[in-house]
């Protein structure tokens, strides 16, 4: 096996990944839009989409290994399922909005974090990095990243 056809079978697997990744994310989409809207059958609909491309593409899916390793959003779905049989707006509103809200929580905790920096900043002005035995002003100050992971911007 050459280089070339490792990197065409990475590259179609990612682009596997995204798509999968992109349609669910678009049912997704759709359970919320259709239950601001109050069409709770299109929303069903959507949802039944969405759990089937879970299960089919757990290996390439992000949403499925999120969905996979979190017994909370997977509850969370049930219950959205039994708020849209039951034909209830306003409990399938609160479903999604605590599916959503659960599901941002569970990608900040999966998100990769970027390692910290430390600098230390001189008091004495003279931008050498050392400080005169007689300052006591240093401060340290963080930075890194915050919060990288993504935001879904859904809303029912």
């Amino acid at each position: 096996m050459t280089i070339s056809s490792i990197s065409s079978t990475a590259n179609s697997y990612q682009t596997s990944a995204a798509n999968n990744f992109n349609q669910s994310f678009s049912e997704f989409k759709s359970i919320g839009n259709s239950i601001q809207s109050g069409n709770l059958t299109s929303a069903q609909d959507a949802l039944t989409a969405l759990q089937s491309d879970l299960q089919s593409n757990s290996g390439q899916n992000p949403l499925s290994r999120l969905f996979n390793n979190n017994s909370k959003l997977s509850d969370d779905l049930t219950s959205l399922q039994t708020a849209l049989k039951s034909n209830d707006p306003a409990s399938a509103q609160d479903a999604f909005k605590t599916l959503v809200k659960d599901m941002q929580g569970a990608m900040k905790t999966q998100a990769p974090h970027g390692p910290r920096h430390h600098h230390r900043v001189d008091s004495d002005g003279d931008n050498d990095g050392s400080t005169p035995a007689s300052s006591t002003s240093t401060s340290d100050s963080t930075t890194g990243s915050a919060g990288t992971g993504s935001a879904l911007d859904v809303q029912a």
